[in-house]
């Protein structure tokens, strides 16, 4: 499509990509900052962050863990 709108053409969102960005506000709800070191994943597919607690004594502990989000419009569980 030509347009004459010299800002185009620019990215574009979808209801998947706000979605996504809900689950991962969400997460941060789950495990707080406190307690928890929350790391993007931007090489390995399929994984989106890895979590590691912190320790009480605000030292890192290197237990971690890997997390993948998944988002959907509707809440209807997968049979499996």
């Amino acid at each position: 499509m030509i347009t004459d709108d010299p800002l185009e053409p620019l990215p574009r969102f979808t209801q998947s990509t706000l979605l996504e960005e809900a689950s991962r506000e969400d997460l941060l709800k789950v495990f707080p900052k406190t307690r928890f070191k929350i790391r993007d994943e931007d090489t390995d597919v399929g994984i989106d962050v890895h979590i590691e607690l912190r320790s009480n004594n605000n030292t890192y502990t290197n237990a971690r863990f890997i997390v993948q989000l998944k988002s959907r419009e509707n809440s209807e569980p997968n049979n499996d």
